[in-house]
């Protein structure tokens, strides 16, 4: 697994049900340069984002509801398994 870059060229996935959390984590990557960034809050829709994008990062909520982070996390891997969760 390589480190990403500080610039992605793809995008970096935050993934989150709360809109204030993903909006604070949004705030803070632009703020430090990074604006290639795709939001979901709905973690059923994870599988099909990272099949149709590729992403270079995941931020990850670990608690959500239908599908929790913890069930997501072998989909990521196993999706893109070079982008660091």
């Amino acid at each position: 697994m390589t480190a990403p870059r500080l610039f992605p060229e793809s995008p970096v996935l935050l993934i989150d049900d709360e809109e204030e959390l993903l909006k604070s984590f949004e705030f803070v990557l632009r703020s430090h340069g990074i604006n290639h960034l795709r939001l979901c809050r709905d973690s059923r829709a994870v599988e099909d984002l990272l099949t149709t994008q590729p992403v270079e990062a995941v931020v990850l909520d670990l608690l959500m509801p239908v599908r929790s982070g913890e069930e997501l996390l072998p989909v990521i891997q196993r999706l893109c398994p070079d982008a660091p969760v």
